[in-house]
């Protein structure tokens, strides 16, 4: 019996990466495009049909694959290269943006949002576009749902679009603080780890939602069945590995020993390259 029939075990409600997604089962609705920018490849997909077994919203998910460990200036221009897919598919070239740091700044894998907006230089100048940062902080902290704030955020100051950043889950150990995805089908902050909240999106906002993420943390599950698939399995392994994985608890994740380090370097690609934006 081959390992593919533990796929079922494994029941993961959502996939905040995409293309994971689309890697279980494939979807004629939706459309890929491959390019290579800097030595780093770069994987659109454009969602174009509402009901998918992803569950995911009709959108525009890039995702920028470091898996080779490319400089710094490397990752900057082609996540510069994706992120122009955006502003031009919308038209958001003298535009003005809401930055929302999404995250927990005291908890590394959580603070990528909180570390990004803390570098944004913030424009004020009503005569041309400008950025406003503003990093709500997590709903246990603060009782605001953070949808809630920017939707006051941008009818009192005016913005045509938000760019969100946030940390991801990821069901690939290899992905681990190597992928950053760019995305505009809106996001449900804390959706990855079971703690859904009120959707960041264009329905809900009625602006366009450019969110911006990093694989910081990886399911368990996950890396126990990467490593089950790497092996076709006998009956008698398969009976014992069930009786393991149905033990296995859903919502224990892990990240890497660098993360503040990791973080740290995501945040100044990230903010640096919406800086240039905003010069």
């Amino acid at each position: 019996m081959n390992s593919k029939h533990l796929n079922n075990r494994f029941d993961f409600a959502s996939y905040d990466i995409a293309s994971e997604a689309v890697e279980i089962k494939r979807d004629h609705g939706i459309r890929v495009k491959r390019m290579n920018v800097s030595g780093l490849n770069i994987e659109q997909l454009d969602i174009l049909n509402p009901d998918n077994i992803y569950n995911k919203r009709v959108g525009r998910y890039s995702l920028i694959d470091n898996s080779k460990d490319m400089s710094i200036e490397s990752l900057k221009e082609a996540f510069k290269t994706a992120l122009n897919s955006f502003i031009k598919k919308w038209h958001l070239k003298k535009s003005s943006a809401l930055l929302l740091g999404i995250g927990n700044k005291n908890y590394a894998p959580d603070a990528l949002g909180p570390e990004v907006s803390s570098r944004i230089n913030a424009s004020l100048d009503k005569k041309r576009k400008k950025i406003l940062s503003l990093s709500p902080g997590v709903f246990a902290q603060t009782g605001i749902d953070c949808a809630s704030l920017a939707k006051a955020v941008i009818k009192e100051e005016d913005i045509d679009y938000v760019i969100a950043i946030d940390s991801l889950v990821t069901h690939k150990l290899n992905r681990l603080n190597k992928v950053i995805q760019i995305s505009d089908g809106g996001i449900a902050p804390g959706s990855g780890i079971g703690n859904r909240r009120k959707e960041l999106s264009q329905d809900y906002l009625k602006v366009p939602v450019i969110s911006i993420g990093v694989a910081t943390v990886v399911n368990k599950a996950s890396i126990i069945k990467d490593f089950i698939d790497s092996y076709n399995i006998d009956r008698a392994s398969y009976r014992m590995l069930s009786e393991g994985i149905s033990d296995l608890k859903k919502d224990e994740y892990f990240t890497s020993n660098d993360i503040d380090y990791k973080v740290e370097i995501l945040a100044d690609v990230i903010s640096s390259v919406i800086n240039d934006l905003y010069k």
